[in-house]
């Protein structure tokens, strides 16, 4: 029968000729219930089609059972990957989710955590690089425990699930000099100066070389431009590394109609292996999250403080470069050795 959202407790109650109390009991699963008291509960319940409010439940539990999770920007398909993977695993431990979307403005950010605190959530997971320093004060305040999500390094105040993008880069850097490119630029993102450029400094590192940085507001919108700006540079052949798969092939696209070959003249390398990498032509080199990985270990963490473990301070996720046919020509798939 389809929950009817008008019926209360005390018609359960009523029609199972027993107290609210007892309904309760029945539901929460806790207290002594007898057998034959539960199933005259149960089968009212179901002939009813009563639905519990949540809402109710968590004022007199504190708990909710539901969780938050703010990220930065849904358009990016790199963030859709994560939230399913998240959700995937919350629904498994009998979590609900709240999805925040931040767009990459901070009273956005204030204004979910406000929301989340009201609702009485159980604890929040973000994925918003540098948000942990812009609300620094109202996290700490927040009652739950918070986990940072693919941060540049695990944060002295919260538990955080850190990606290692200083290995990630230096992974490109070696393949880039393993198939003899010298000249290599790296398209970033004005705000990516504020986490101190952990990519760009491992591609320095791997590739051995001098590494050209430029950046722009926005990678994808403006990309004619950017390929503009590098071609006035910098000579053929060159290897463009960018910050997001998106951004790259974006740049890709803009090589390609200037009459320039993939991978021949111009190596792309992008970051993130969302979906879409793999399915354009040529399929994009780039470097895997691990983002199932990440929304285990993100759940993990966040059960072990729920449960009053207090010892939970961070891990690092070690990413995995996977080489395709924009910068090894006629190549698929393959992956270079990561650390685990």
């Amino acid at each position: 029968m389809p929950r009817n959202s008008h019926v209360t407790i005390r018609d359960v109650a009523s029609n199972a000729r027993v107290s609210t109390a007892t309904v309760s009991r029945v539901i929460s699963g806790d207290g002594y219930v007898s057998r034959a008291t539960r199933e005259r509960v149960e089968h009212s319940i179901q002939k009813l089609g009563y639905s519990p409010s949540f809402a109710a439940q968590s004022l007199r539990t504190k708990k909710s059972t539901v969780i938050g999770l703010v990220i930065t920007d849904i358009k990016n398909p790199f963030y859709p990957e994560l939230v399913s993977g998240i959700e995937n695993e919350a629904q498994s431990r009998g979590y609900s989710l709240i999805l925040c979307n931040s767009q990459e403005d901070t009273d956005r950010e204030s204004g979910y955590l406000d929301y989340l605190a009201s609702h009485r959530t159980d604890g929040i997971l973000i994925c918003v690089p540098g948000m942990a320093n812009r609300q620094r004060v109202k996290l700490r305040k927040f009652m739950g425990p918070i986990v940072l999500l693919n941060e540049n390094k695990v944060d002295a105040d919260f538990p955080t699930i850190a990606m290692d993008n200083f290995e990630g880069g230096k992974q490109i850097g070696v393949h880039l000099k393993e198939i003899g490119y010298k000249k290599i630029v790296y398209v970033g993102v004005e705000r990516e100066v504020k986490d101190g450029l952990p990519r760009f400094e491992g591609l320095k590192k791997g590739a051995g070389a001098k590494v050209d940085y430029i950046s722009s507001e926005d990678s994808v919108r403006y990309a004619e431009d950017l390929v503009s700006r590098i071609l006035k540079k910098h000579t053929i052949p060159l290897a463009v590394v960018s910050h997001n798969d998106v951004s790259a092939i974006a740049l890709m696209h803009e090589f390609m109609d200037r009459g320039f070959r993939i991978p021949e003249e111009v190596a792309i390398v992008g970051y993130d292996d969302i979906a879409m990498s793999a399915l354009v032509n040529p399929a994009l080199t780039t470097v895997n999250q691990k983002l199932n990985r990440l929304a285990q270990l993100g759940m993990n963490t966040l059960e072990t403080l729920l449960s009053g473990d207090k010892k939970s301070k961070g891990l690092e996720v070690s990413p995995e470069l996977v080489v395709r046919g924009s910068t090894v020509k006629g190549k698929t798939k393959s992956k270079a050795k990561a650390k685990i």
